[in-house]
């Protein structure tokens, strides 16, 4: 959450930057009754063989994560260019780095209480 809120700080900086048009800022609408939504990091949403959000509701046939890559609120090298992605292929997660400009997917999350 806290990668989020800082990658919402920054394009609010930039005030010409609509938050629909990046993956962090999408995550700023009400879903539901709750506005505490925010971009999971790399190691959350998942990679081959880690425990993660992927692989946890791909077990449980939850989720609806279409096969193809989502964003991660993760930077890649160098991050002013960069962001990590993750791919959903029903059996885990691959992950990627690349270009900020690209056209991917984006899965919100928020921290459950029990």
């Amino acid at each position: 959450m806290c990668t989020t809120t800082n990658i919402l700080a920054y394009y609010s900086y930039l005030t010409s930057i609509p938050t629909t048009n990046y993956a962090a800022g999408r995550c700023t609408a009400h879903l539901g009754d709750y506005d505490d939504w925010y971009l999971p990091a790399r190691n959350q949403l998942g990679g081959a063989g880690q425990q993660s959000i992927g692989r946890n509701l791909d077990a449980l046939g939850l989720g609806n994560l279409e096969q193809g890559w989502y964003w991660s609120s993760t930077q890649g090298s160098p991050p002013e260019r960069d962001a990590i992605y993750v791919g959903f292929n029903g059996a885990g997660g691959r992950v990627g780095g690349g270009g900020k400009g690209s056209r991917l997917g984006v899965r919100c999350i928020r921290d459950l209480d029990y």
